[in-house]
Parts: C-alpha cells; sequence; structure tokens
C-alpha cells in the first residue's frame, strides 16, 4: 500500500486549532448554563473585582521578612584597622566605641536618608523581627548595630536598619558622618545588650533605655530636621531638596490612603 504524505503542522495551526476548540466549549457551556451575552459579561466583571479584592486583601498582609541593606564599615589609618585593639573588651577599640555611639546618636536623624521610602517603615516595626531597636551588641542580632564576630583586620561595625531603597552616596556619607562625630567627640555608648529584644515588651525595653527608629517617613523627615550634623553633611541645598521632595511623598501617600 503506497504511504500517505504527512503535513508537518506548525504552531501557527496548533493555535488556531486549541482557539477553536476553546470557542466551541464556551458556546457549549453557555447553551448548558442559558446564559445571555449580558450574563457572560456580568460573570466576567465578578470575576475581575473577586480577583482585585483577593489581591488587595493579599497585599495588606505583613511579608514575613523584607530586603534590608546592612552596611558594615571600618576605618583604617596607616594600613591598620582603627576599630580592632587586640587588649580592648571584646577586641575593640576606643574609636569603635565611640563610633557605635556616634551611630546611635545621629541614627534617628539620618533615618530619612537610610529608609527612604512610605513603605520602608513597614519593615522597622516595634514588635516584630525588624532591626528598629537604638542598641548594640556584639553577638545579638535583634540589636540595630551588630559587631560581626571577625577580628584584626575584619573588625567591623553593622548598621542594620537601611533598605536598598536608599541612595548609597548619601547613606554612607551620613553614617561616616555619624560615627566621626562620635570619635571626635569621646562619645560613649550605652551598655550592650545581649538579651533577645524581640522579645521584650514596650516595659522592658524601657527599662533598658532602648529607644525605637522613627516610625513613619513624616518622623523621620522631623528627625532630620532636628539633626544639625545630618544637615550639614547633605549641605544646604541637597538637604533642602531632599526634604522637600520626601515632604511632597509623604502629602501624596497620607491624602490618598
Amino acid at each position: 500500500a503506497p504511504f500517505h504524505r504527512l503535513e508537518p503542522i506548525n504552531g501557527n495551526t496548533l493555535e488556531r486549532q486549541r482557539a477553536a476548540r476553546a470557542r466551541q466549549h464556551e458556546r457549549a457551556r453557555v447553551q448548558q448554563s442559558g446564559l445571555s451575552r449580558s450574563g457572560r459579561a456580568r460573570e466576567v466583571v465578578q470575576a475581575a473585582r473577586l480577583q482585585r479584592e483577593t489581591h488587595i486583601r493579599k497585599g495588606r498582609e505583613r511579608l514575613p521578612v523584607a530586603t534590608e541593606l546592612h552596611t558594615d564599615m571600618s576605618l583604617f589609618k596607616n594600613g591598620k584597622n582603627v576599630f580592632y585593639d587586640a587588649n580592648g573588651e571584646k577586641g575593640l577599640s576606643k574609636e569603635a566605641y565611640s563610633f557605635i555611639a556616634g551611630l546611635l546618636a545621629h541614627v534617628k536623624g539620618m533615618a530619612a536618608v537610610t529608609n527612604p521610602l512610605v513603605n520602608s517603615y513597614k519593615r522597622l516595626v516595634p514588635g516584630y523581627e525588624a532591626p528598629c531597636y537604638l542598641a548594640w551588641s556584639a553577638s545579638n542580632r535583634s540589636a540595630l548595630i551588630r559587631i560581626p564576630a571577625a577580628r584584626g583586620q575584619s573588625t567591623r561595625v553593622e548598621l542594620r536598619s537601611p533598605d536598598p531603597a536608599c541612595n548609597p552616596y548619601l547613606e554612607l556619607a551620613v553614617c561616616l558622618a555619624a560615627g566621626l562625630d562620635g570619635i571626635e567627640k569621646g562619645m560613649v555608648p550605652p551598655a550592650e545588650i545581649t538579651e533577645n529584644i524581640f522579645a521584650m515588651d514596650a516595659d522592658a525595653r524601657k527599662a533598658h533605655g532602648i529607644e525605637s527608629l522613627p516610625g513613619s517617613l513624616e518622623e523621620a523627615i522631623e528627625a532630620m530636621q532636628e539633626d544639625q550634623l545630618i544637615l550639614d553633611t547633605l549641605g544646604e541645598h541637597v538637604a533642602a531638596n531632599y526634604i522637600e521632595g520626601k515632604m511632597k511623598e509623604w502629602d501624596e501617600y497620607r491624602t490618598r490612603v
């Protein structure tokens, strides 16, 4: 018997066949359900509304994690890490402790730079696992400032509040200015917090003298306006325009949401 030649089926042909079957199935469904054209339209609208409402509800749920931009800093002089002292407590130098104190003194004032968006403060919420408590520790990840275990040339201070939405040039500028201000003034940080701050209630945090970062972009802007060091670091032109832009963002948010 002669062989029959098989014609190749390209992708377009398959797509047309699938579309035809889909239309056929839809006509059969409408005939069975007795839906009119307007009835089908109502079905589509209701389905779209349900999908949108579901999306909004899910969008309001608190996410278990969020993107962070932990910033590690070291200072070097003549090729040696200034933060390291083999004879110092925890292997840290006097300069390292003063740098920590400077960061804690100005961290509220620079929050509008390190956390520049309205949504930045959805992560920095007291009572949840977020680095928003003004404390430091060499081993406690619930503190705002952590000292990683490495010593020697790798000794560093880690600020854990910034997020990737910030301008890294401005962020590093205010972080270094705050830390150097602590060194120049010989600031001394509060005692290390070794307990899990996440497990503390408000009264326990108050007893330890633990404050929190600003709770909103508006509070962060107000804190920046009160911190002259941060304003001077940014410069009059940048600071004024930055604050003006952030206030517009906040006003737009609060008038719409």
